[in-house]
C-alpha cells in the first residue's frame, strides 16, 4: 500500500478456520467501514488484473 499498488493474495481457508478477507466480505457480521468499501469497489473495478493502481 505504501507503493500505491493493490494486490491480491491467494487466501484460503479450512473448514474450521476462516481468513480475514472472508470475515470482511460478509456484510451480515456488522457494517463494513469506509476503507474496506474501497478496497472492495476497486477488486470488483479490476477483475482482469491482480493490481490496481490506488
Amino acid at each position: 500500500l505504501q507503493q500505491g499498488i493493490l494486490k491480491t493474495l491467494p487466501l484460503s481457508h479450512g473448514v474450521r478456520r476462516a481468513t480475514p478477507l472472508h470475515l470482511i466480505v460478509k456484510r451480515s457480521l456488522s457494517p463494513l467501514d469506509e476503507q474496506v468499501e474501497t478496497l472492495l469497489r476497486l477488486f470488483k473495478q479490476e477483475p482482469s488484473s491482480s493490481t490496481a493502481t490506488l
